[in-house]
């Protein structure tokens, strides 16, 4: 791997992702397993756990707010959490360094309120907000098709194109903030900035750059969703034939449901990391074409730019011997 900076463009940005991947494959994979078990352990927390004792209007009132939270919420709090532990691991793998996964969390506990900070900000950003707007959207449905025959028929179609055209805008909601504050991850790593500014400075590197970001994305939603289909098609095969003659119906379904399930958990876990390697790249590819980043870096290794060496307020646990502040 070559400690290198300069501008990359998107197919060296993806190829360079895969090299950084596979260089660290089983930790990679191991932070992958954060989101499922974040969500196994809020089960089991809920359903066997000691239960507090709640009044019957705190109960109703809690009820009516997970109307609101996206169902997922464990595991994409718990994404969000690894997403800075991801960037430390590629950053410094990226200049030839050799972290382990404990250095990451140290480093990353050091600042624990902040990092926490900018998980929830991430979440409330690209999960909560649109899943409020899509919920109070949803709640104002039209009551028939205009210009339509009327009646049953029409508010029928009328329902269901309403829901689809939402379905729409979630989505592409979803995309657009997720691209517009994901560069401030690497911003709240490499320059230890504080949370808002960490996130004010990765929507002004992604301004002019949301397509490149997005397609990473995309890519990452791509290989899941055809790695996930693959699996459970390959997985099928042999549960059709062993099934075959005396399997009951129903029985078939849950063992498909169970395949899927696995499939799409599986698959999560594998490529968690690919999306959080390529933005860090594009983190340093923006600000070496912003602010010539790379030629602040070789002064520091020069000795001719102190202001880039790590300051007496740094951690204790590993810094990056590149890192310099905004």
């Amino acid at each position: 791997m070559t400690p290198a900076l300069r501008p990359m463009n998107l197919g060296e940005i993806l190829d360079r992702t895969f090299q950084i991947y596979r260089s660290r494959f089983l930790v990679f994979l191991a932070i992958g397993l954060a989101s499922p078990v974040a969500t196994l352990a809020v089960f089991v927390l809920g359903n066997y756990g000691p239960q507090p004792i709640l009044t019957t209007s705190t109960k109703a009132a809690l009820k009516g707010l997970e109307v609101w939270i996206p169902t997922d919420w464990p595991a994409t709090c718990a994404r969000f959490l690894s997403w800075p532990v991801i960037v430390y691991l590629t950053s410094s793998t990226l200049f030839n360094g050799n972290p382990t996964l404990g250095d990451a969390v140290n480093w990353c506990k050091a600042r624990w309120q902040s990092w926490l900070g900018l998980a929830c900000a991430l979440w409330a950003v690209c999960e909560l907000l649109p899943g409020v707007a899509f919920h109070l959207m949803s709640a104002v449905k039209p009551q028939s098709w205009p210009g339509g025959p009327g009646g049953n028929v029409g508010a029928t179609f009328a329902s269901s194109y309403y829901s689809y055209l939402l379905g729409i805008l979630h989505l592409l909601a979803g995309y657009f903030l997720i691209v517009s504050v994901s560069l401030s991850v690497p911003a709240w790593v490499v320059n230890r900035a504080p949370v808002l500014r960490a996130l004010f400075q990765g929507w002004r590197l992604v301004r002019h750059n949301r397509i490149r970001v997005l397609s990473a994305q995309l890519l990452a939603d791509v290989l899941n969703g055809t790695l996930t289909m693959t699996l459970i098609v390959v997985a099928s095969i042999p549960v059709r034939l062993a099934f075959k003659s005396f399997a009951t119906r129903g029985l078939i379904q849950q063992i498909r449901y169970g395949i899927v399930l696995s499939a799409t958990q599986i698959v999560s876990i594998v490529i968690a990391a690919i999306y959080p390697i390529a933005l860090t790249l594009f983190y340093y590819d923006q600000r070496i074409r912003r602010e010539g980043y790379d030629i602040e870096q070789m002064m520091a290794a020069a000795g001719l730019n102190p202001t880039a060496l790590p300051t007496a307020d740094a951690p204790a646990t590993p810094a990056f011997p590149h890192e310099g502040h905004a």
